[in-house]
């Protein structure tokens, strides 16, 4: 790695950098070696990373990278939860109203017996309640693991175990493809994201959600923002980055949503918390039954943040109202359709089937 000699780089509160180091990082969606350090965080075992920001694609992304072996030890078998699902049965059941709703405004824009590839599928839970809506060919891909079991157990979901490949399916043979939180686990998002527009039939849909890097939670809690998920999430576009890489492609926006209930109220509360405790995202962890990143406050201390979650979360919801108004919520849902031939025949009620 070559850095500037004369960059002075000081890290202050918070994991601020108050002077930018030049680095020859390569960025992970582009590939430039210009990039500056925006500043510096640790993950739940103590090490520290640096989020850099590139010069060229305006992309952010964390450094070191992260190797293979280490990325396979944090996705072990307690990110994934330790029971029948990620989370407890009341945690599981309302993520569902939220895939649910995902599914009913996806479903509004396909035809019928449409070809769905849900990318990094998790247990199956979106894709189970697009079976319930019609009759679609349904696909996932997801890494080995607990996930990847859960969702092999729904013989309607032809299930890929491992990574998207340019050989999975047919140019031009699918007529949606949903990435819902993904984006940012990928080491390769721009080669993902060209795949899924190869598969993409002319007039498909691409469906995507991901964490709003210049958010208002990103911007206030920078180090202990819940949604930089150290050392998981490797790379953020922001939207209007995204928005330009995708207009790019030939794809067209049809909805840009900010609102989440399912994500924003929560990764305020948890930021919050973590600007109080040595260990971040700790009652996160503490949800899914996982004890390794218990609260150094012990289990009191975790039940009152459960507590305080469920007292504040009308509060929350409500601030996650107006940030979606000001286009600045902590997480942002696209819906975009490639451009073609068969556009033209079904895009009349496109956008007002996104509502």
């Amino acid at each position: 790695m070559t850095k500037d000699n004369n960059a002075d780089q000081s890290v202050g509160q918070e994991g601020d950098v108050t002077g930018f180091e030049e680095t020859a990082a390569p960025c992970l969606f582009c590939g430039s070696e210009s990039s500056k350090v925006l500043f510096t965080f640790n993950d739940p075992g103590g090490r520290e990373y640096r989020l850099r920001g590139c010069q060229n694609c305006q992309a952010r992304f964390i450094d070191p990278t992260p190797t293979q072996d280490e990325l396979a030890r944090t996705y072990d078998a307690a990110y994934y939860g330790k029971g029948t699902g990620k989370f407890s049965g009341p945690v599981e059941a309302i993520l569902d109203r939220f895939r649910r709703g995902r599914a009913v405004r996806l479903a509004k824009l396909l035809p019928s017996r449409a070809r769905v590839l849900d990318i990094g599928c998790g247990n199956g839970g979106f894709l189970r309640a697009l079976h319930a809506l019609g009759s679609f060919e349904l696909h996932g891909v997801e890494l080995p693991g607990p996930a990847a079991e859960r969702t092999s157990r729904h013989p309607f979901i032809r299930l890929k175990t491992g990574t998207l490949d340019q050989s999975d399916f047919p140019a031009a043979s699918l007529d949606a493809v949903t990435l819902f939180h993904v984006f940012e686990h990928l080491n390769n998002p721009r080669d993902v994201l060209d795949m899924a527009l190869n598969f993409l039939r002319p007039g498909g849909f691409l469906m995507l959600s991901f964490p709003n890097i210049v958010s208002l939670q990103a911007r206030m809690f920078r180090a202990s923002w819940f949604h930089l998920d150290p050392p998981r999430h490797l790379c953020f576009l922001p939207p209007a980055v995204f928005r330009k890489q995708a207009e790019a492609r030939g794809l067209r926006i049809l909805g840009e949503r900010y609102f989440s209930p399912e994500q924003n109220p929560f990764g305020f509360q948890q930021s919050l918390l973590n600007l109080f405790q040595t260990r971040r995202d700790a009652l996160f962890e503490d949800m899914k039954g996982n004890r390794v990143y218990e609260s150094a406050r012990g289990r009191w201390g975790l039940i009152i943040q459960r507590v305080f979650v469920v007292l504040t979360g009308a509060v929350f919801i409500a601030v996650d109202a107006l940030e979606s108004v000001l286009r600045t919520g902590a997480t942002v849902e696209f819906v975009a359709q490639k451009q073609g031939e068969a556009e033209s025949t079904s895009s009349g009620k496109k956008a007002t089937d996104l509502e």
